[in-house]
């Protein structure tokens, strides 16, 4: 992903004995970079618990910070996120 900066470049040009300055916005690309990602998991779960344990043990692009599903933390994080429908599923 990349995102649009804007950098200003005047140009003065000559054109039968007259001065012009024109100033326009010249378009760069910078990359984003993410300073890190947040995995919301199952702490009851633990095929959730092992996968998260073998990421960290593993070295890490970006910092992943794991987050239990329907914790305090994960409420004030995302409040957005409905708890309920992030419940375990019913055999």
């Amino acid at each position: 992903m990349s995102v649009t900066t804007s950098a200003t470049t005047t140009a003065t040009t000559t054109t039968s004995g007259s001065r012009s300055t024109s100033t326009r916005e010249a378009p760069s690309r910078a990359p984003l970079r993410p300073t890190g990602l947040t995995v919301l998991y199952d702490a009851q779960c633990p095929v959730c618990r092992k996968a998260r344990r073998w990421t960290e043990r593993h070295r890490q692009l970006v910092p992943i910070r794991f987050v239990a599903a329907g914790s305090d933390l994960a409420r004030y994080r995302f409040p957005e996120l409905d708890v309920g429908s992030t419940s375990p599923m019913s055999p």
